[in-house]
């Protein structure tokens, strides 16, 4: 049997919404670097040759959306921020590896979750955290320090036993 005694932090939400951008919507965190990339380059060359577009709402419009480019690096911060305070209930989670499901309760929550019931399964190497995705939007995280009985390894075989799925990994 595994046990795992959870305090999520900003950090642990962080790195999920992070590993959940890299792996499901590699395209689009791609495309919004290039264009992030872009509009900074635009953005040099019009200052450069801000004479021409000084009459124009161009050099606003553009100065708007290289501001808004940047900022959407930060959005993940805050969406972490987000996810922890919605999250307050799960401040400390048992989570608990029976023969049939896992079972996690907290002070208020009590919740069950079949084998079967999971999708897709990760570990990142980078974060030492183990993903266990219900479907697309959704993932229990157990990050490796939380571990109170048994070794990451062994949750690790045990997974995949239990479900039929590999645990895929990341870094």
């Amino acid at each position: 049997m595994f046990e795992a005694q959870i305090s999520y932090t900003k950090e642990d939400m962080l790195a999920y919404l992070r590993f959940q951008k890299k792996q499901k919507q590699k395209f689009i965190y791609i495309l919004s670097i290039v264009i992030n990339v872009m509009l900074v380059l635009l953005l040099a060359l019009m200052l450069v040759f801000m004479v021409a577009f000084r009459d124009t709402g161009l050099l606003t419009y553009f100065l708007l959306l290289a501001v808004m480019g940047v900022l959407y690096q930060f959005v993940d911060r805050i969406n972490a921020g987000a996810l922890l305070k919605a999250q307050k209930n799960l401040e400390n989670v048992q989570w608990v590896f029976e023969d049939e499901a896992v079972r996690a309760s907290a002070a208020t929550v009590e919740s069950t979750y079949r084998y079967d019931s999971f999708r897709e399964l990760f570990y990142s190497v980078k974060n030492r955290c183990f993903y266990l995705f219900i479907n697309a939007k959704t993932a229990l995280i157990l990050p490796e320090r939380c571990l109170t009985k048994g070794e990451a390894a062994s949750l690790r075989s045990f997974l995949q036993e239990k479900t039929g799925l590999e645990v895929k990994e990341v870094k």
